[in-house]
């Protein structure tokens, strides 16, 4: 019971202190490890509630006893051998709770399938009523609007939404930038990022990780898709696109939409210089972070042993 004590405690830390490093990281790392980051310190906190809950219930608690022997004799009052009564109310216990947990996943989730497939039915109706145009490998539907919007939204088929205020008001430049926006969005997989953040958060709230991460990430897949942008199109004609289109009303909540409320922060972002190996970096950042909260298990498994040894 120990190692999955210490699992548990292990992803609480995390749970509960990782935003506050992770913010920091989403403003001064690269979208992209930052984005790793955010999604592989969810991972790591899931992952080891579950193996503490899998080490509770597996007869004789798994590699468990193994891992722990070193410390029996030293954290004996604390041991399974010295509360095995404890064993069958924790094992039935963390499995009801995570069954709890799961449903309520699983609830969250199909709500905002149905939600989504709610959306994208309407814009496939209108698919097959109008005829729309191609840029790149996206399919982009203009809409009479005299607002300039438009958004992104996850297929199939992946689409852009855009609307003739658009046309109107930018230059063919800016044009060409917010479409570069919306295609790194579905390049990327952006929407299914913070799908997924948001399931977690809305079903995890009570967790400060799974809460602060929908917010985090709608904000990098921003920043992400705005660098793609000006690699492609350059930093003054996606700057004025930003600044054209901050009174924007918002896109339906499946879509991704250049415009945004953090503006402000996306131009200052916008001035820093590219890193280098950002795919690599990305994987560096992500394995660090989902090993995380087992490498604060086994330092509270270190630090319990060197109290309670005599």
């Amino acid at each position: 019971m120990i190692l999955a004590a210490a699992l548990f405690l292990g992803a609480a830390l995390i749970g509960w202190h990782a935003p506050r490093l992770l913010q920091r990281l989403t403003l001064t790392a690269p979208p992209g490890a930052a984005i790793s980051a955010w999604l592989a310190s969810i991972t790591g906190v899931l992952l080891s509630v579950v193996a503490g809950v899998v080490l509770l219930v597996l007869p004789g608690h798994g590699p468990a006893d193994a891992i722990t022997a070193i410390l029996h004799d030293c954290w004996s009052t604390l041991s399974h051998a010295g509360l095995p009564q404890l064993d069958p109310i924790a094992g039935l216990s963390a499995v009801v709770v995570l069954s709890a947990v799961a449903g309520n996943v699983g609830r969250v989730a199909r709500r905002r399938r149905r939600h989504r497939e709610r959306i994208r039915g309407q814009h496939e109706a209108a698919l097959r009523i109008l005829r729309p145009a191609h840029a790149g490998s996206y399919p982009t539907l203009w809409l009479a609007h005299d607002e300039p919007m438009a958004y992104s939204l996850d297929g199939p088929p992946a689409l852009v939404v855009a609307t003739n205020g658009l046309a109107n008001r930018l230059s063919d430049q800016e044009i060409q930038a917010v479409l570069a926006h919306e295609h790194a969005h579905l390049r990327g997989k952006h929407h299914r990022l913070v799908g997924l953040a948001s399931t977690a958060g809305n079903a995890l709230g009570f967790i400060p990780l799974m809460r602060e991460a929908p917010a985090a990430l709608r904000l990098l897949v921003e920043l992400a898709a705005d660098r793609a942008a000006v690699a492609e199109c350059g930093i003054a004609p996606v700057r004025s696109a930003l600044l054209a289109m901050t009174s924007a009303p918002p896109p339906p909540p499946p879509a991704l939409a250049m415009a945004g409320s953090d503006t402000p922060i996306r131009l200052r972002q916008l001035n820093r210089p590219a890193t280098r190996c950002p795919r690599l970096r990305s994987l560096t950042t992500g394995v660090v972070a989902a090993l995380t909260p087992a490498i604060s298990s086994a330092l509270l498994l270190l630090a319990g042993s060197l109290i309670w040894c005599p």
